[in-house]
C-alpha cells in the first residue's frame, strides 16, 4: 500500500468507478488490515474476498497480491494465474530442498521503461528475475509464465534462451550465467501439435509445463541453469 506522504512504494490500488459501496467498504478494510500486518512484520499468506496476498521468504519484497475482482486494479499489476502458480510452486520447492550454500533471490519485474528487458527478444520483459547466489557466482535467469497458443518455437521470446548468451558474453564476467525460461501454462499435447517438437527438444529450449511437470518443472529449471545437480 501506497503511502499517502513522502516517498511513494508499494501498491497502489485502484477500485473502478461504478463499483458499489459495499466492495469499496470491504477493499478499504482489506488493505488497512493487509498494510498493518506488513508494517508489523507478521504477514502471512491469506485469502481476501478482493486481495489475495502470498508470502514468499525469497522474494525481494512482500507482499504479491492477486487481485479477485475485476473492479480492482493493481500498480505493480497484480499477479495473474500463472505467475501465482509459480510462485507458489517456487515456494514449496524451496521448503522442501534447499543446497548447501545456495541462495535464492526472486524478483518480480517491472513493466516496460521500468524493469529489465532485452531488445534482443523486441524489447520482451519477462515477469520474473531469479538469481541463484553460490559464493562468488551468481546464476541469473529470467522466467516468464505464459500460453503458448498464439506463438511458435522462433519467436524471440523462446529463442531468448540462446540469444542471452550474446548478452552474458558481452558481460564478460565469469562468475555471472543468464539464462531464460518460458512456462508454459499451455498443455504439452497441444504444444507438440503445433510445435511438431517432443518435450525433450522443448525443455533444451528452455521451455518447461507448469500442469504436467508440476512436481518436477522447478527442479528441472534449477538443473539446467547449473545451480542443482541433475537427479540420478
Amino acid at each position: 500500500m501506497t503511502r499517502e506522504t513522502g516517498e511513494e512504494h508499494g501498491y497502489r490500488v485502484i477500485l473502478a468507478a461504478g463499483a458499489d459501496a459495499e466492495l469499496e467498504r470491504r477493499l478499504r478494510s482489506e488493505v488497512h488490515a493487509l498494510a498493518e500486518e506488513v508494517e508489523a512484520g507478521r504477514f502471512s499468506s491469506s485469502s481476501g474476498s478482493s486481495l489475495k496476498p502470498l508470502a514468499l521468504d525469497e522474494h525481494l519484497y512482500q507482499p504479491l497480491l492477486t487481485a479477485n475482482e475485476h473492479h480492482v486494479t493493481l500498480t505493480p499489476p497484480a499477479l495473474n494465474a500463472g505467475e501465482r502458480r509459480f510462485v507458489e510452486d517456487f515456494r514449496d520447492y524451496c521448503s522442501t530442498f534447499q543446497p548447501l550454500g545456495v541462495r535464492y533471490h526472486l524478483l518480480r519485474n517491472l513493466s516496460r521503461g521500468l524493469g529489465v528487458g532485452f531488445f534482443e527478444a523486441n524489447n520482451f520483459h519477462p515477469d520474473f528475475i531469479l538469481w541463484a547466489v553460490i559464493g562468488r557466482r551468481q546464476h541469473i535467469a529470467f522466467i516468464d509464465p505464459k500460453g503458448l497458443v498464439h506463438m511458435g518455437p522462433e519467436n524471440p521470446k523462446v529463442r531468448l534462451h540462446r540469444t542471452i548468451k550474446d548478452v552474458q558474453q558481452r558481460m564478460n564476467d565469469p562468475d555471472v550465467r543468464l539464462d531464460s525460461f518460458i512456462l508454459s501454462v499451455t498443455r504439452f499435447e497441444t504444444v507438440k501439435t503445433q510445435w511438431s517438437l517432443t518435450k525433450a527438444e522443448l525443455a533444451r529450449r528452455h521451455v518447461l509445463f507448469m500442469r504436467e511437470d508440476a512436481d518436477t518443472y522447478i527442479r528441472e529449471m534449477l538443473c539446467r541453469m547449473g545451480v542443482t545437480p541433475p537427479p540420478v
